[in-house]
């Protein structure tokens, strides 16, 4: 198992406010307004260096006790099979998901204070059978 860097943040916004979060992100913050995958729900991602650091959302927290605004922390990671041995091992609930148009698998899970975590890898292969966003 091995984490590589935090890969984004993802923020819950309403839909009404996704224009102004974008303006300030992009405004104050000085990140730039980029491309993001055909996910279902609205939403922008805002890039630093060339990378999608802050994901915003246009959808409720994942969970009543979760992380509130802050809907989820992503890592990039290496060897998914680890991590789900990892985690049957240790009896700790996750899912599976996958990036629209990418090979991409993500595995989502919430630390023991409720705060969401993504962790997402690269893969080759089928990833088909895998429930996308």
């Amino acid at each position: 198992m091995e984490l590589v860097r935090i890969e984004h943040i993802n923020l819950s916004v309403p839909e009404p406010q996704l224009a102004e979060s974008v303006a300030f992100y992009q405004d104050v913050l000085g990140l730039t307004h980029g491309e993001r995958p055909p996910f279902q729900n609205p939403g922008a991602w805002l890039y630093l260096d060339g990378h999608p650091l802050v994901h915003l959302s246009c959808r409720p927290p994942a969970s009543p006790e979760g992380s509130g605004v802050i809907d989820h922390i992503a890592f990039k990671g290496k060897d998914p099979d680890a991590y789900i041995t990892a985690f049957d091992k240790n009896c700790v609930k996750y899912e599976k998901r996958r990036v629209p148009d990418e090979q991409m698998l993500q595995l989502f899970l919430y630390d023991p204070s409720g705060v969401q975590i993504e962790l997402i890898f690269e893969v080759e292969g089928d990833l088909s059978n895998v429930k996308q966003l």
